[in-house]
C-alpha cells in the first residue's frame, strides 16, 4: 500500500542522491588530475606533481625565524603533514640560511627512515615538487641542503614575490 510506495520512492530518491554524489566526486577529482597535468607541463616536470612541499621562512618581531612546510597531496591540502620548525642557532635574519637548515633538517629525517625513535610519517614520502617561497637565494639554499642526501630526483622551483616569477 502506502508505506510500499513511500519505501520505493525513497529508495528511488537515496540511489539518485548516490549517484550524483559519485559523478561530481569523480568530477572534482578528474578536475585536479586536470590541474596537476597542466603543472605538469608548465613546470616541464618528469611526472605529475602528486605531492607538492612548500617551504617558506618568516621572521616574527625581527628576530624569531620560523619555517612552515605545507604539503599537497593529490592536489589537495595535506594538513596533517604540515610542519613547523623553529630555526636555531641563528642570530638575526638570514633567510638564506634559515631555508638551508629548514630544508635539511626536512630530508635528513627522509633520510633516516622508520628506524629512529622520533619518526614520523609526514616525512617518510619524497616529494615530487618542492616549492621554495623566495628568489635565487633560497633556491639555492635550499638545493645546497638536498644535495647532501640521496634523493630522486625532486623538481624544485621558487617563487618570486615581486613579480610572481618561477
Amino acid at each position: 500500500g502506502e508505506k510500499r510506495r513511500l519505501q520505493r520512492l525513497a529508495d528511488e530518491n537515496a540511489r539518485h542522491v548516490l549517484t550524483s554524489d559519485l559523478a561530481q566526486g569523480e568530477q572534482r577529482r578528474l578536475r585536479r588530475v586536470e590541474a596537476l597535468e597542466q603543472l605538469r607541463e608548465t613546470l616541464n616536470l618528469e611526472s605529475l606533481p602528486l605531492r607538492i612541499e612548500c617551504f617558506d621562512v618568516s621572521t616574527a618581531m625581527g628576530q624569531d625565524n620560523v619555517g612552515s612546510l605545507v604539503v599537497f597531496q593529490d592536489g589537495l591540502p595535506k594538513k596533517a603533514h604540515y610542519r613547523k620548525f623553529g630555526i636555531r642557532g641563528q642570530e638575526g635574519m638570514d633567510d638564506f640560511a634559515a631555508m638551508g637548515e629548514m630544508v635539511s633538517r626536512r630530508f635528513a629525517r627522509l633520510a633516516a627512515g622508520p628506524a629512529t625513535d622520533d619518526y614520523d610519517e609526514s616525512f617518510a614520502a619524497t616529494p615530487n615538487l618542492v616549492v621554495v617561497d623566495g628568489g635565487k637565494g633560497q633556491l639555492a639554499a635550499a638545493l645546497a641542503a638536498m644535495q647532501t642526501f640521496d634523493l630522486p630526483r625532486v623538481a624544485v622551483i621558487a617563487l618570486a614575490k615581486r613579480e610572481e616569477e618561477v
